[in-house]
């Protein structure tokens, strides 16, 4: 979850574009801004690590604005 609305919107679109599908559910008020995921149920371990590699590549990119809440 990322406690600002602006840096997980972000963070999406960059994901996006690069064809992965993934929103951010911003309408509860009462519960933070949280990137949801839409993968596929089997996945192997190379197609696994590509995905981090964007996941952590978006995150720098969005850099000191992404406030994560763990």
């Amino acid at each position: 979850s990322f406690i600002e609305v602006e840096p997980a919107k972000k963070f999406a679109s960059i994901l996006n574009e690069q064809g992965i599908d993934i929103s951010v559910q911003t309408y509860k008020t009462e519960v933070p801004p949280t990137a949801l995921l839409k993968l596929p149920l089997i996945m192997d371990k190379v197609a696994i690590d590509a995905l981090v590699e964007k996941i952590q590549a978006a995150l720098a990119d969005v850099g000191n604005k992404a406030k994560i809440k763990s």
